[in-house]
């Protein structure tokens, strides 16, 4: 269970990353 959770977070935080930088990026373009 431990190494299932070390693993789900990580990738909920990078999801949650890649989107606060595709936003940052569609503000920069406008």
């Amino acid at each position: 269970m431990g190494k299932k959770i070390s693993i789900v977070i990580p990738a909920y935080n990078e999801e949650k990353y890649i989107k606060e930088t595709l936003s940052k990026l569609k503000e920069i373009k406008n």
